[in-house]
């Protein structure tokens, strides 16, 4: 997979031949800003959500056909959002909007426009694979832009109170090993984390971790329960390391 990173316009152009080169034997094209910045990608989404976009005020500043009835917008703000802003920015509008909601991040890739898209299931039955094309390009911010950052700093303010009272309750109450036990299935199921199973995991790791839980016991847990298709035990490994070490952290 080869990525175009943000660079000058004329560092682009020098590499055009080479990523066409890398394309045609199979390589993906992607690109997206460097670090921090003022646009977030709402990925998957269909022809008929994209009206709505302009109809709510969040008309796109670009617009690209991925492939066949398959669209990436790139919604700009009025200045570049934090990497938890902007985290919390696409999660939201990719809700409101239907689009790949795990895909909502602060720096998600989105495919670069001229190149072909090379996953499989596009491929016709001539061998072919669909172009990307940019549909709209208007580069300016959404009309929504100002309300949408005010509605953002409201819910962080509301999300760290409420964390602020969760630290506070662990802090008053005595937990031990001998506490009713938390259950990872109770977190799974809970209607907080409907649809967020990573959210799930990370709050039934306080939870064990704040009951005086060994790390290896909350380990075997998420490794019991392990939800990713993807069967590589590095990957799962992985996961379960970040997840542990994040919630020792927050629970300390």
């Amino acid at each position: 997979m080869y990525r175009v990173e943000a660079a000058p316009a004329s560092r682009v152009l020098r590499m055009l031949h080479f990523l066409k080169h890398r394309n045609a034997y199979g390589a993906h094209i992607y690109l997206r800003p460097t670090g921090e910045s003022c646009y977030t990608l709402l990925d998957d989404l269909t022809a008929a959500i994209l009206p709505r976009l302009a109809a709510e005020g969040y008309a796109p500043a670009a617009v690209v056909e991925t492939s066949l009835d398959s669209f990436q917008a790139w919604l700009r703000h009025t200045q570049p959002l934090s990497k938890e802003f902007g985290t919390l920015a696409a999660k939201i509008l990719a809700e409101r909007f239907s689009a790949d909601r795990s895909a909502a991040d602060w720096r998600r890739f989105g495919r670069a426009p001229g190149f072909t898209n090379r996953k499989p299931q596009h491929r016709n039955p001539q061998g072919f694979y669909p172009f990307a094309h940019l549909r709209s390009s208007t580069g300016t911010v959404f009309p929504e832009a100002d309300a949408f950052r005010a509605r953002l700093l409201t819910l962080q303010q509301k999300t760290e109170a409420e964390r602020a009272a969760v630290r506070l309750s662990f802090a008053a109450r005595p937990f031990s090993r001998y506490a009713a036990p938390v259950m990872l299935s109770r977190f799974r199921s809970s209607p907080n984390y409907h649809g967020r199973p990573a959210a799930a995991d990370m709050a039934f790791c306080i939870a064990a971790v704040a009951q005086g839980w060994s790390e290896s016991d909350i380990a075997a847990a998420l490794s019991r329960e392990y939800l990713s298709r993807n069967a590589s035990r590095s990957r799962r490994a992985a996961y379960i390391r970040r997840t542990l070490s994040k919630a020792i952290l927050w629970a300390a």
